[in-house]
């Protein structure tokens, strides 16, 4: 899996597994899940987080069970959190359940940074997205971004919805001091891009 080699090469800080709903889970998606998991664990010995949601319709926030992530957190030693996170310097995570009012990718990331006057990473809403702006009363702060990032399942397109769910994640690099954030577009091969190096089959 690109994803898994991306982690292994680059090693990062931290990696937080977003994901926005966990009713009707099933036994096999469970072992799907442990599996994944168990492989980024053999690569990468640092912070594994799974940032769980369960919400009902489309209420933006979604606070709720991990007791279905249970037996993997005991197996791998990783940490779960739901709700909204702290994730970097200025930067907050939460897991959606739709794209809220909106399906214009970003809308509800932007919306939401909005209201909590920090940057948002958003999951759940299946766009894949990254808009930054300003505040018009204070030109020197800055940028408010809204951060939607993807979805990682390969999904078919859809006839009866112009909405098509777009594959990808995100990065936020805080080393220089400043939280920068990455958008990366996966093709429906699996393969991307990320700082100039190709991850495909």
């Amino acid at each position: 899996m690109n994803l898994l080699r991306f982690v292994g090469d680059w090693q990062p800080d931290r990696v937080v597994v977003m994901s926005a709903r966990q009713h009707g889970s099933t036994h096999k998606g469970s072992e799907c899940a442990t599996s994944t998991l168990g492989r980024l664990r053999a690569i990468y010995s640092g912070d594994i987080v799974i940032q769980a949601g369960v919400g009902a319709g489309r209420d933006a926030l979604t606070v709720g069970s991990c007791s279905c992530w249970h037996p993997v957190i005991s197996d791998l030693g990783l940490a779960v959190t739901a709700g909204i996170q702290p994730v970097a310097p200025g930067w907050l995570s939460l897991s959606a359940t739709g794209p809220g009012a909106s399906r214009y990718p970003g809308a509800l990331a932007i919306l939401l940074a909005r209201g909590f006057g920090h940057s948002i990473i958003c999951s759940g809403t299946s766009g894949l997205a990254l808009i930054g702006e300003i505040p018009t009363d204070d030109p020197t702060a800055d940028t408010l971004w809204g951060f939607e990032i993807g979805t990682l399942r390969r999904t078919a397109p859809s006839t009866a919805s112009s909405f098509r769910p777009a594959m990808g994640f995100g990065v936020v690099d805080s080393t220089t001091g400043i939280a920068e954030p990455t958008a990366v577009a996966i093709s429906r091969s699996g393969a991307f891009t990320f700082d100039g190096v190709t991850y495909a089959a």
